[in-house]
């Protein structure tokens, strides 16, 4: 009996759905080599006969159909939450009446994440310092202990909702993606602040030094996989920091490095070994995590830190961990799920 892979997305406006299309040609395509169905399947409050998309790889296009009950689905919603989440709350509880499996219900909120790590003994010695932003007294006194820190927004990604705030005695500069305020006393940084303060949930979080190449930043992705009932390192990337650049995600500005472009690079056993640590945690939090990623960056001790969690990461530029990710995700689809 063929399987029947479904990939979560949504609708897109003048397209067919939302994310990377790329990605889901070749997911589909080694479903369809390896004796399974794929099918994507952009979730609509309407689409009551789920109507999806199969992708023809004879004729390398994609075809509408009606998307059969799914075996297993891999969860690729984009959005975090409002109304817009409706239809996928709707969808997963279907998914439970029908005992099917699936892949990470939600996003990963940073102010969970970082309560999971802080209360891990082995993990919380491999996290920056790190607490909500609740008011200004708050943001001066973590100041006032570190002299470099970022403000995250806890529904962030991909580099958007970071802010960089660095103290010389009494004076600040903060960083957001598009402007640099310089030579500010502590009311004039709050004010700047106060929209995201009143707006936003915040956290306050330590900047970790880490080693440079060319005086550039530069920090680590890494890709984790549960198959066979374990977690398995999939691979590690390098990100590196545009010029003036404090983030090192793509989409904002950061590069595609390779690990042989950097001087010092992490001890893939020590990276594995903080990975599989994170995965436990995020199975006994959220039940249903087969895959995600993690950030991490080395100080000048060559200690790792790890920065961010990812639940849905993109695709990877480095040809070999995509294809090994390839690889792995059709073998839990078809045969481990």
């Amino acid at each position: 009996m063929k399987k029947n892979v479904v990939i979560l997305t949504a609708p897109k406006e003048r397209q067919k759905f939302s994310g990377e299309v790329e990605y889901y040609e070749q997911l589909l395509t080694s479903i369809s080599e390896h004796g399974g169905m794929g099918f994507v399947l952009p979730l609509r409050e309407d689409n009551i006969l789920f109507e999806g998309y199969f992708w023809n790889n004879s004729l390398k296009q994609w075809q509408e159909v009606i998307c059969p009950k799914p075996h297993i689905v891999y969860n690729r919603y984009p959005y975090r939450d409002g109304p817009e989440t409706e239809p996928l709350r709707a969808y997963l509880k279907l998914l439970d009446r029908w005992e099917v499996p699936y892949f990470n219900s939600t996003f990963f909120n940073k102010q969970t994440i970082a309560k999971l790590f802080q209360g891990d003994v082995f993990l919380q010695h491999h996290f920056p310092r790190t607490l909500p932003l609740t008011g200004k007294t708050t943001l001066y006194n973590f100041l006032q202990k570190h002299r470099s820190i970022f403000l995250k927004d806890v529904n962030g990604s991909q580099g958007k909702g970071i802010w960089k705030i660095n103290r010389i005695q009494k004076k600040y500069t903060l960083h957001s993606q598009q402007k640099v305020f310089s030579n500010l006393n502590f009311q004039q940084l709050a004010y700047l602040l106060q929209s995201i303060m009143r707006e936003r949930i915040i956290l306050l979080q330590e900047t970790i030094a880490g080693i440079t190449v060319n005086n550039h930043p530069y920090d680590f992705r890494v890709l984790m996989i549960f198959e066979n009932n374990q977690w398995k390192l999939v691979g590690i990337g390098v990100r590196g920091a545009s010029h003036g650049g404090y983030t090192t995600h793509v989409p904002q500005g950061g590069e595609v490095m390779s690990l042989h472009d950097v001087p010092v690079r992490p001890n893939p056993f020590h990276v594995k070994r903080i990975g599989k640590k994170i995965g436990v945690l995020l199975q006994n939090h959220y039940s249903s995590v087969r895959e995600f990623s993690f950030d991490i960056i080395m100080d000048n001790h060559q200690k790792l830190w790890v920065l961010d969690v990812n639940s849905k990461p993109m695709s990877f530029d480095e040809k070999k961990i995509q294809e090994s990710r390839l690889k792995m995700l059709t073998n839990i689809f078809l045969n481990d799920s």
